[in-house]
């Protein structure tokens, strides 16, 4: 199904196409743009990034629109960035989101990733953290002060080590030939710049080393 795979009977996750890239670009450029300096143009850059193969892009469709995405940049040996992810409000709490970072997922214990990181804002990471920590993510460190004063962004570490068991032993393989035939490269632009971080609740984390941020 070239990557193709349906979500219950209304969504089908795939992997981003050319033709899907202005939709794509509409319904995330209010959100990016309102959370991050120059959002819409990072996302671009990013989206182009996996429409020629130096990053990795999966998309929800539902009802012909964009319901939710997820962009993967590969970031030194067996590291990656998940600098995008998102679902529609109005797919919210109906197993898309929990499908996607599943598939996901899935995709990193097969290919043996060793560690993903994102950060979002310490304002919705408990929102977050309630779908990712069942899937392997924990709570790092916080970036104080990221984007201006008081826009902190707190830090989340996948490893395959934070999964259950049961994710390493009931893997799918129907992914298999799709990640053989469009592999992520090894490094994108920079090595992952987060060098050590000091763990804690969001209210008390403070930054030791800088960290860009994982939505771009």
């Amino acid at each position: 199904m070239n990557g193709m795979r349906p979500v219950g009977s209304f969504a089908l996750l795939q992997p981003l196409h050319q033709q899907t890239v202005a939709c794509t670009l509409r319904a995330l450029t209010p959100v990016v743009d309102s959370l991050y300096p120059r959002g819409s143009q990072l996302l671009a850059a990013r989206l182009d990034d996996a429409v020629h193969g130096k990053a990795r892009c999966t998309v929800a469709i539902a009802n012909a629109s964009v319901a939710a995405l997820a962009v993967e940049s590969p970031k030194g040996s067996r590291q990656l960035k998940l600098s995008t992810l998102w679902v529609a409000p109005h797919y919210r709490c109906c197993g898309l989101g929990t499908a996607l970072i599943k598939r996901l997922r899935n995709r990193w214990l097969l290919t043996d990733v060793e560690r993903v990181h994102l950060t979002a804002c310490t304002t919705c990471v408990c929102e977050l953290l309630a779908l990712l920590e069942r899937f392997g993510f924990r709570h790092q460190a916080v970036e104080l002060n990221r984007y201006g004063e008081g826009r902190d962004e707190a830090v989340l570490i996948w490893r395959p080590e934070y999964c259950e068991p049961e994710a390493h032993s009931h893997l799918d393989w129907s992914c298999a030939a799709e990640l053989a035939s469009a592999p992520l490269p090894a490094q994108i632009r920079s090595p992952l710049t987060v060098t050590e971080l000091v763990a804690g609740h969001p209210s008390e984390a403070v930054r030791r080393a800088p960290c860009r941020s994982s939505v771009f």
